[in-house]
């Protein structure tokens, strides 16, 4: 039910991981993924009101899918932008992106779920 999306664009890297949970979770993660890779861009992460409008857009267009109970299925989201100068990491769920740095383990973000919202 997992699904990833790695892309390289003019100015920035991107990548997402999707983790689907529930009956129709291949269904949300895919639609998520497909969404993130074809119509996200680096400039929807530019704050943290932006960020959760990206998020609230991916569950309305989930919830707007007929084939889809979004009610009882849905999917974690890792998105992280890479550019020349900064790393944005923003996260959803349970997954959680981290670096390799130097051999050194750097958390890029942390767990998302009802205790740590």
């Amino acid at each position: 039910m997992d699904s990833y999306v790695s892309k390289t664009l003019p100015n920035f890297y991107m990548f997402g991981v999707f983790d689907g949970h529930g009956p129709f979770g291949d269904k949300v993660s895919n639609l998520v993924k497909m969404k993130f890779e074809k119509e996200v861009k680096y400039e929807d992460l530019n704050s943290d009101e932006s960020i959760k409008n990206l998020f609230n857009w991916f569950q309305r267009d989930v919830e707007l899918q007929t084939e889809i109970d979004a009610k009882i299925s849905g999917t974690t989201a890792c998105l992280v932008f890479v550019t020349l100068t900064e790393i944005i990491c923003v996260n959803l769920g349970d997954s959680k992106a981290v670096l390799n740095h130097n051999t050194k383990i750097v958390n890029l973000s942390s767990l998302h779920n009802v205790e740590n919202e």
